[in-house]
């Protein structure tokens, strides 16, 4: 595509790639009520093709004097986060561009799991870049939108992460220099990541350049006013995004950088009383002595402060108990086993239809079924929840993918046994049986409204809530193995329909407009399997059995593998209601901890149980 070059605001400097014969573009940054300084867009703007080693795909956010991009690396095909300044932005003295080289160097050195990884900078063209890598999850900024604010608790917990980080990199000498809440991810395992470590900083190293990169809203009075940072400076920081997370607002709002500067400079920490109430004055006392307007009357160093969060933690009101049935799960519970039974009836007095036969032939028909299943044409119905399993014969098929992401290469064939699986996600009517049979905690999303009607997927539940579940129900949860070839069949499709991908199919994040919520299971029904499941991609993401490894396809066994033997995360197939187009392929692996629960992962069930014929790896080596 041809283009006229490279421009950029000349308030905010973000740069636009403008194409030839188009209108003319601008960016300009104003400072909303929340505190983001939003560009205001006109017209359309293309990012450049290449940057470096990058392959630019989107744009995905503005701020700190450039734009930001979702990248493919060339080298070795995964998702990154280019962020690119025009040069005339920013300092082009030779002292600071060493300056610039320099940091970057030391944040390559910059290994901790709290922190995204930085790939690399450079120059081409008029622009500096700075790629890191691309991190699955949700900002602090998406998050208070979504939520209003965080709960004390987890709010503490979030900035107790970020102490963690912030402490590891202070060590090395390494100030952040612009925490705000984009900067922050909440990954869907609960793992907090800190993104952009040291960019500001050396961005801002020219003493003789404008206002400071980085969201006045977050910035300390010392950078406000052009002095260096230091560790209490990230202290200051922490101490306004947690002010952000437990009223949803800044601590300081103002229409211009400089009016919000002055504030920071003048006006002491504003009263968590007035915007929230209920947060207990622990939390007050270590926010404002976080930003104080002297360095000296802050916290010295992030330890100090993590000493008195841990110290006062939990800052809320006692939570609501998990566990204990409403009257609204026991009349989904009643209902659910009404419905369960008239359907035995139904089923005894129907007997074994001769109808259509399902795309696998039933083999093994005459062995004796085990305890608590009824054979029903080519499936099984287990007595203990009526849940329906889709038979999948013996047999080979290719596992993994080498076209995407390091974790499904090498691409192999797989021998697997005979097996069922349910034809549905497990549903809320069904996991209260579970519930009511046992007395296991509820889960809390089972309070929710949107998410708790008889025939949506239960969600909120552990890797253990599942495990639990298909104990009791005389059934396991599915291997990886077992779960691709369910989703993808003997042809090993990419998508559970086909191998082209179809929006409307299944229930993934471009139908938000629609639905942001798990729908009724087996609402795709021409989105079915090669076997006959349904959902298999997208509205739920699916516990699997196996410990997550990305190294496994390259020495696990050819036949029944069912992952290593220990590890930190278990696998997740199948994507969500969340998912983009990627995700929802048949051989996207994701991972999480068995201790998780979200709003967008539940489960299946499967039988018979794989054999444990795991195969040995060493524990920190190969598991994640």
């Amino acid at each position: 595509m041809e283009t006229d070059g490279v421009t950029s605001c000349p308030r905010c400097s973000a740069p636009l790639i403008i194409e030839k014969d188009a209108p003319q573009k601008r960016i300009c940054a104003e400072i909303d009520a929340e505190g983001v300084e939003t560009p205001y867009i006109e017209g359309s703007a293309r990012p450049p093709a290449i940057i470096g080693p990058y392959i630019i795909e989107e744009p995905i956010g503005t701020g700190d004097k450039g734009v930001i991009y979702r990248a493919r690396d060339s080298r070795s095909g995964k998702s990154v986060a280019i962020k690119a300044i025009p040069l005339r932005a920013i300092s082009r003295n030779m002292r600071f561009k060493e300056s610039r080289q320099s940091a970057g160097k030391s944040l390559q050195n910059l290994d901790n799991p709290s922190i995204a990884g930085f790939l690399g900078s450079g120059e081409i063209g008029d622009l500096y870049y700075a790629a890191r890598e691309m991190i699955a999850g949700e900002n602090l900024r998406d998050r208070i939108r979504s939520a209003g604010r965080m709960p004390p608790a987890d709010a503490a917990t979030t900035i107790a992460d970020i102490a963690r980080a912030l402490a590891a990199a202070h060590e090395k000498d390494i100030i952040h220099g612009g925490i705000k809440p984009e900067n922050v991810f909440i990954c869907a395992d609960g793992k907090t990541v800190v993104t952009d470590f040291g960019f500001n900083r050396f961005l801002n190293a020219d003493p003789s350049g404008a206002f400071p990169v980085g969201s006045p809203c977050f910035l300390s009075p010392e950078q406000l006013s052009g002095k260096e940072p230091d560790e209490r400076s990230d202290i200051y920081s922490l101490g306004a995004l947690f002010y952000f997370l437990l009223t949803g607002y800044p601590p300081f709002t103002g229409r211009t950088a400089e009016e919000i500067a002055a504030k920071h400079a003048d006006n002491p920490a504003p009263s968590l009383a007035r915007r929230a109430p209920d947060v207990p004055e622990a939390a007050a006392q270590i926010i404002r002595r976080c930003m104080a307007k002297n360095p000296l009357q802050r916290y010295q160093n992030c330890n100090e402060l993590l000493k008195d969060i841990i110290s006062v933690s939990p800052l809320s009101t006692p939570r609501r108990k998990r566990g204990g049935l409403t009257m609204f799960m026991l009349y989904l519970a009643v209902i659910s086993g009404v419905t369960i039974i008239i359907g035995s009836l139904w089923l005894a007095l129907r007997g074994d239809p001769a109808g259509k036969k399902g795309p696998f032939a039933v083999s093994g028909s005459a062995r004796s079924l085990p305890d608590g299943l009824e054979r029903k044409g080519n499936s099984l119905i287990r007595a203990s929840d009526g849940a329906e399993m889709v038979h999948i014969p013996a047999g080979s098929f290719i596992m993994g993918d080498e076209t995407g992401y390091d974790d499904a290469r090498p691409r192999r064939e797989v021998h697997l046994r005979e097996y069922y699986i349910d034809r549905t996600e497990v549903t809320n009517s069904q996991y209260l049986l579970f519930l009511g049979a046992t007395g296991r905690p509820a889960p809390a999303a089972m309070s929710d409204e949107k998410l708790n009607q008889p025939n949506q997927p239960v969600v909120g539940v552990t890797w253990h809530d599942a495990a639990a579940y298909c104990e009791w129900a005389v059934a396991v949860l599915p291997t990886e193995a077992q779960w691709e070839r369910a989703a993808a069949g003997d042809e090993s499709l990419p998508y559970p329909w086909g191998k082209e991908w179809n929006p409307d199919l299944c229930n993934w994040s471009g139908r938000i407009a629609e639905s942001r919520l798990p729908l009724v299971v087996g609402s795709f029904q021409k989105g079915a399997s090669p076997c006959g499941a349904l959902d298999m991609c997208g509205n739920v993401a699916e516990w699997c059995r196996d410990w997550y490894a990305p190294k496994f396809y390259a020495i696990g066994p050819a036949s029944n593998p069912a992952g290593p033997s220990q590890g930190r995360f278990k696998v997740v197939r199948g994507g969500h209601w969340k998912s983009g187009p990627v995700e929802l392929k048949t051989t996207f692996r994701d991972s999480l901890s068995p201790d998780c629960s979200n709003h967008w992962t539940g489960f299946r069930c499967a039988i018979p149980d794989v054999p444990d014929s795991y195969y040995p790896v060493q524990a920190g080596a190969d598991t994640y």
